[in-house]
């Protein structure tokens, strides 16, 4: 806001102006704090390899899907992940019928 809006402008341009700026800081907030969620996460996969107690620590994955912010995202990533579940369970399923066929055409011979 420069100084002739303040002094000659509206009187509510002031009020916006602020609300604007407070608005600004809790996006950033908002950011920061999930930026810290991501490095939380992460760290915490990858801690286990210094845990001495851990007999053969494996590599956690990172995440498939970024954290939700609202509940329309929550919803949209477990239908992916519902979604998902189901396609690698047709894929098992294909491999078992596949080889059990296959096995027993094989015999059947």
């Amino acid at each position: 806001m420069t100084y002739e809006q303040y002094y000659d402008g509206e009187g509510s341009l002031a009020k916006a102006y602020r609300e604007a700026y407070q608005m600004r800081v809790e996006d950033q907030n908002t950011m920061m704090w999930l930026q810290g969620m991501y490095v939380y996460h992460a760290i915490s996969d990858f801690v286990q390899f210094y845990n001495p107690f851990v007999k053969n620590p494996k590599a956690a994955d990172y995440m498939d899907m970024p954290i939700p912010l609202s509940e329309d995202d929550k919803k949209n990533q477990n239908v992916e992940r519902t979604r998902r579940a189901a396609e690698q369970m047709k894929l098992q399923v294909e491999a078992f019928n596949k080889k059990y066929y296959d096995e027993g055409q094989d015999d059947g011979d």
